[in-house]
C-alpha cells in the first residue's frame, strides 16, 4: 500500500481482534465509511491516513483492501 492508491473498508472477524471495544470501534467505521472508496493520503507504519468524501480518518492498513494501485 502507499500514498495515492484508492481503497475501500475490509473488516473481517479475523482482522479484528480484541475486546468489546475493539468490535465497536470496527462498527464505527463500517457505519461512517462502510462502502466509500477512499485515498490514501499518507501512511504511517502500519496505519494509512485515508481521505474519504465523508472525511478523513486514520486506519490500520489491516483493515483497509487496495481497490486501484495508484500510479
Amino acid at each position: 500500500m502507499k500514498v495515492g492508491d484508492l481503497v475501500k473498508l475490509n473488516i473481517t472477524q479475523a482482522n479484528v481482534v480484541g475486546a468489546l471495544t475493539a468490535v465497536k470501534y470496527v462498527a464505527g467505521l463500517e457505519k461512517q465509511f462502510g462502502g466509500a472508496l477512499g485515498l490514501v493520503a499518507e501512511i504511517h507504519g502500519t496505519y494509512a491516513t485515508v481521505r474519504f468524501s465523508s472525511g478523513v480518518k486514520m486506519i490500520e492498513k489491516k483493515f483497509l483492501e487496495i481497490v486501484n494501485a495508484g500510479r
